[in-house]
């Protein structure tokens, strides 16, 4: 079971989201 990939695609959209609040 590899959790990993589909972690990445829901964090990835996220941090880029908080970056994005941050400016």
């Amino acid at each position: 079971m590899d959790i990993n990939g589909p972690i990445m695609v829901v964090v990835k959209p996220i941090m880029e989201n908080l970056q994005a609040q941050r400016k």
